[in-house]
């Protein structure tokens, strides 16, 4: 998982809260900046067609406003929901499902209580 966190200047003084949210298309989709990672894992097939693109880069900005969350004192910490879990059933094979609850070692309920 590549966790994308933006913290304001203040917080080399002072910690700082931050927003920890979650991202649907890749953190680069949440800002502009082309030093963010565009991400070689699982989209979504409706989301394929030139979404892991640079044309599709900062196309979120306007749902994630890290600029305005900074100027307030605010940080903005986001990952990419496919890194976690990728939106497809493969028997709990991909995503975090194996290091948290090996196969084989799960109950039938265990990820739907």
């Amino acid at each position: 998982m590549l966790l994308l966190i933006y913290l304001p200047v203040s917080a080399q003084q002072k910690a700082a809260p931050v927003f920890t949210l979650l991202n649907f298309f890749g953190n680069y989709a949440i800002h502009p900046d082309p030093a963010i990672v565009i991400p070689e894992g699982y989209v979504p097939p409706k989301q394929l067609e030139g979404s892991t693109t640079e044309k599709r880069r900062g196309f979120f900005k306007s749902a994630y406003p890290a600029e305005k969350a900074l100027a307030g004192g605010f940080g903005v910490a986001t990952l990419y929901s496919g890194d976690v879990d990728p939106d497809f059933h493969d028997e709990f094979k991909n995503g975090i499902h194996p290091l948290l609850d090996p196969p084989g070692k799960r109950s039938d309920d265990a990820w739907v209580r």
